[in-house]
């Protein structure tokens, strides 16, 4: 019989049990459990003193299951004894305990966790489009049955998948610390059905928007237009998208995959707010654009002005409104991207599931033909197609007080761009690369600035990195500096900066006043001829920036067939009966975009455009026409194609991307464009494609003959070499208001602006017998004047014959006449295409005419 028994709870439900058998020599030790739970308990006698454990074991680790009754232990008495005990509990979950973890976009982590079977089991789950390779790293186990303190578990993961890692049994009282590793690699697809599917469906889309262009229509009315999701019949997902006309063989397999092929979770246009970390580029040499971006990131309104979209389209139908040539442009695309097999997309990377950069970056190789035209350019040039307005890229040796002018700019709201240069040797500095500009500080100890890389990741080691000892804690606060070695972002101090990088970008988005105009320059004898120039009245003083636009040479059949024409800018003011000169750009320039910025006071103003016109010629280096006007019953070749948007340019002096029929019938009322113009006439509106299209019916119905006359008969040669005439298109921008009026430029006011352009720009080459000869520099030739400073007339002959990688206006031998004091714009020279360097020495002979 019992002697003693006493009963002390643990918890509720949950009770020790001390039975003393004292006669025996022995006392039990029991747990009753009164619940539906189970219980881990851990139980240790201490200070024993005549008393022996059963087993010899002090310490006890038991499981209590529900509704039950166990012995813990015995002492076994040997004298005068005493002892002490203490004991804790964990109530264990009745339920399996499930935990997840997102270890990357669609990867996931679980553990479920079985108390009542003393078990945790780790699975990985796939929702990616890659496979996955995955290690899971154990460490300082503790009542883990396993052979070794750290073991290694290896699985590899199909895509769109779930598989058990491994499974922990544990005992008692457990513990153990992780760590894992993943990589991908592309899962194998066979991308034969997907390529054959796409291309089906994009000859449907052909054949069902063969006559509608979608850039003129809206979002709305292209999705009424169509019944499945869009593909891009104009950019199809295809190799030639991606590398265009550029002869570039195919490197890798591609596959074209929907934004769901390759995202996961909820897809959107933009997650939170829009921030230049969402900008990370990819395999594409397109920092220049990316840069753009980020410049643009903290104009959230304007990015979003730029994708007309508000959400994603359910059929896949995205615009993105941009400027290109100088004109003001609707660029409608579908949400096919360029990926990886089975895996992520080659281009721009997306950051979570948001399509902006990628539908912006993808918009922008639509316009210049393919994704490879967009390898290598200027930030500043990004930019004015992204915003219209003006940007420059200056050289950062030229620009004096740099430090003033970068704070001036920063603090005044500007977008700042920093181009590495070649010879940068540094390994956390790319070369020939574009950072952003984000912040500029003027600290007591520096003068710091802080840059990004759109590569998201490859940052400055030195001096104010983001591990450098000059950071305190107060300055850190001060500055609100965060700091990631991965997240492209870092500081440098000024003479660093100046030291490694030799281009600013620099643009100004404030000038909201903006006036666009089309002309068009036509060859000549002698220099070029501007149709048109324009009178701005300014009523109160303020800044001005007139710019210049080009065809952009990165456009398909540019650059060989219509290549830069040099353009010069002058300024001037009517003070009377006078013109008076205010300014000009530093010769003529064969650039894509040219501004000139002033400020003006209140008055009457005159801007003229000059040029030479040589590139308006058949280049020495001409190639024969080899290809075909169409490739197909329904496609024009891209150099026939692009040839008939610049003829569309010419249609007209407006800015405009349709017209009427009535609008140009007088242009075509001519016996050599009736042909043409019986397949145009009956439709309702006439855009750019239409016209095309139109141009393709022709051939097919009369031949390409007649089709070849047509395109001559623009001012075209045999091979489709530009030779008459070029349209520009003139932004005057401004944030104060004033009038603009474009004239009819007549000979005279063209040669009063030349004059007064070599008189102010040009420098003087010789000045002897009275004769003074002034050259005014271009960016790749020269022009000459001579001025009669006799009070009677003379006759001078020129000698050019020696000159080297010429081309020019008026012969290398010529012979004018001057009267008194006056002057001859004589000659405009250009250095051959595809020569690096020239001369023109020459000599002159005068002759006193009446002598």
């Amino acid at each position: 019989m019992a002697e003693n028994i006493s009963r002390r709870p643990i918890t509720t439900g949950l009770d020790l049990v001390i039975i003393k058998q004292l006669s025996q020599l022995f006392i039990e030790f029991h747990v009753e459990n009164h619940t539906s739970s189970v219980f881990f308990l851990k139980f240790a006698f201490k200070d024993l003193q005549n008393v022996i454990p059963e087993n010899n074991q002090p310490i006890l680790k038991v499981r209590v299951l529900p509704n039950s009754v166990m012995k813990l232990s015995q002492l076994n008495i040997k004298g005068s004894f005493s002892y002490k005990y203490q004991f804790a509990y964990q109530k264990l979950n009745e339920n399996p305990e499930i935990k997840e973890i997102e270890i990357d976009a669609g990867l996931v982590l679980r553990t479920i966790q079985v108390d009542t079977e003393q078990k945790v089991t780790f699975y990985l789950i796939s929702q990616r489009f890659e496979q996955t390779n995955f290690e899971l790293t154990f460490t300082e186990l503790e009542g883990i049955t396993v052979n070794e303190n750290s073991v290694t578990y290896k699985i590899e993961l199909a895509p769109k998948s779930t598989g058990k890692v491994c499974a922990l049994i544990f005992n008692g009282e457990w513990s153990y610390k992780y760590s894992y590793k993943y990589w991908y690699t592309a899962a194998p697809v066979d991308l034969g059905p997907i390529r054959q599917r796409q291309g089906q469906e994009t000859l449907e889309f052909k054949s069902r928007l063969y006559n509608v262009d979608a850039d003129l229509l809206s979002i709305q009315e292209v999705e009424k237009e169509i019944n499945t999701r869009f593909t891009d019949p104009y950019f199809p997902p295809s190799d030639y998208s991606i590398y265009g006309t550029s002869q570039v063989q195919a490197k890798q397999d591609i596959q074209w995959a929907r934004p769901e092929e390759f995202m996961y979770g909820t897809i959107s246009l933009y997650q939170n707010s829009i921030n230049m970390s969402d900008i990370i580029q990819g395999e594409l040499g397109d920092c220049w654009l990316m840069c753009a971006l980020c410049a643009l990131s903290g104009e959230e309104d304007r990015i979003k002005d730029i994708i007309v979209n508000k959400e994603t389209s359910p059929k896949s139908v995205y615009q993105i409104s941009l400027h290109k040539n100088g004109e003001p442009v609707t660029v409608t695309i579908d949400d096919y991207f360029p990926c990886k097999p089975g895996a992520q997309p080659i281009f721009s990377r997306n950051h979570g599931s948001e399509l902006w950069v990628l539908l912006l970056e993808k918009a922008y190789a639509k316009l210049h033909g393919s994704y490879y035209a967009l390898k290598a350019g200027f930030a500043s040039e990004a930019v004015i197609d992204l915003t219209g307005c003006a940007a420059g890229t200056y050289r950062l040796s030229t620009i004096e007080n740099l430090w003033e002018k970068l704070l001036k700019w920063s603090q005044g709201g500007y977008k700042l761009v920093a181009g590495s240069g070649k010879a940068t040797t540094r390994k956390d500095i790319v070369s020939n690369h574009y950072y952003s500009i984000t912040r500029v500080e003027d600290i007591e100890t520096a003068k710091i600035i802080q840059l990004r890389n759109p590569w998201g990741d490859y940052e400055w080691l030195g001096d104010w990195s983001d591990t450098s000892e000059l950071w305190t804690p107060e300055l850190k606060e001060r500055l609100n500096a965060k700091f990631d070695l991965h997240d492209g972002s870092f500081w440098m101090n000024l003479d660093d900066f100046s030291s490694i990088f030799s281009q600013l970008m620099v643009t100004n988005l404030k000038n909201e006043i903006d006036y666009r105009f089309k002309t068009i320059i036509e060859r000549r004898y002698g220099a070029a001829k501007c149709k048109s120039y324009w009178e701005i009245t300014v009523n109160h003083q303020g800044t001005i920036i007139i710019g210049v636009h080009q065809e952009d040479e990165r456009c398909e059949g540019t650059k060989e067939y219509r290549r830069y024409i040099d353009i010069g800018l002058c300024v001037l003011k009517r003070n009377g009966n006078r013109l008076e000169f205010i300014g000009s750009t530093q010769g003529n320039q064969s650039h894509r975009d040219i501004f000139w910025e002033g400020n003006l006071d209140e008055g009457n103003y005159i801007v003229i455009l000059l040029s030479t016109g040589l590139s308006l010629r058949r280049p020495h280096d001409a190639k024969k026409r080899m290809f075909p006007l169409a490739i197909s019953s329904t496609d024009l070749h891209p150099i026939v194609r692009s040839t008939l948007k610049d003829i569309f340019r010419k249609f007209s002096l407006n800015i405009q991307n349709s017209y009427k029929p009535s609008d140009i019938e007088e242009i075509f009322n001519k016996p050599e464009f009736l042909p043409l113009w019986r397949h145009m006439s009956n439709s309702e509106s006439i855009s750019s494609k239409f016209f095309c299209n139109s141009f393709l019916s022709l051939i097919d119905e009369a031949g390409d003959k007649v089709g070849e006359g047509i395109i001559q008969n623009w001012g075209y040669d045999e091979d489709f070499y530009s030779v008459f005439s070029k349209p520009v298109v003139v932004s005057i921008q401004s944030e104060t208001q004033y009038e603009v009026v474009m004239q009819e430029l007549d000979t005279k006011m063209q040669d009063e602006a030349w004059q007064s352009y070599m008189h102010y720009v040009g420098v003087i080459k010789t000045d002897e017998d009275n004769l003074q000869i002034r050259t005014l520099p271009h960016s790749d030739g020269c022009s000459l004047m001579a001025i009669n400073l006799n009070s009677i007339p003379i006759k001078v002959s020129i000698d050019m014959k020696k000159a080297t990688n010429i081309d020019c206006t008026g012969g290398l031998e010529m012979e004018f006449t001057l009267d008194p004091f006056q002057c001859n714009v004589f000659q405009h020279i250009q250095c051959q295409r595809n020569k690096d360097w020239f001369t023109y020495p020459f000599t002159y002979t005068i002759a006193y005419v009446g002598d």
